[in-house]
């Protein structure tokens, strides 16, 4: 994984306000990530920034060729709606589940209703799924 140099700017000018824990924790998880070691987890009290983190971080990997889709998992609809505006934001494209899109959003409930369409996507590509907790 390559290195990130610096905040880039989202839609409209504007550069994400990372913390400094949030860009070093982007850091370490671009030197730890990779194909033996796929899993990363943050832990940080809440409102503390790990969804923005999340979001910066799937940029990246967007961006690096790491992975093809992004699948955020929440535990309510409200929860859900935040996060996809925020990486709807930084990634500059939708998160809907759509055909063209590059991930989607859903509550753990939802799981149930769509393991087969969410194995599929997982079995087609590589695939984040930053979780609430």
């Amino acid at each position: 994984m390559r290195r990130r140099s610096q905040n880039r700017p989202l839609k409209g000018g504007a550069t994400p306000p990372l913390r400094g824990w949030q860009a070093r924790c982007i850091e370490t998880a671009l030197q730890t990530l990779s194909e033996d070691r796929p899993h990363f987890l943050c832990q940080a009290t809440p409102g503390a920034g790990k969804m923005l983190m999340s979001a910066v971080l799937a940029e990246e990997l967007l961006l690096n060729g790491s992975i093809d889709q992004v699948l955020y998992l929440g535990p309510t609809t409200a929860v859900v709606q935040h996060a996809r505006t925020q990486f709807e934001q930084v990634l500059g494209r939708p998160l809907r589940g759509n055909l063209h899109d590059v991930g989607t959003c859903v509550t753990y409930h939802a799981l149930h209703h769509r393991l087969g369409e969410l194995k599929t996507l997982c079995q087609r590509g590589r695939v984040l799924i930053p979780a609430y907790s």
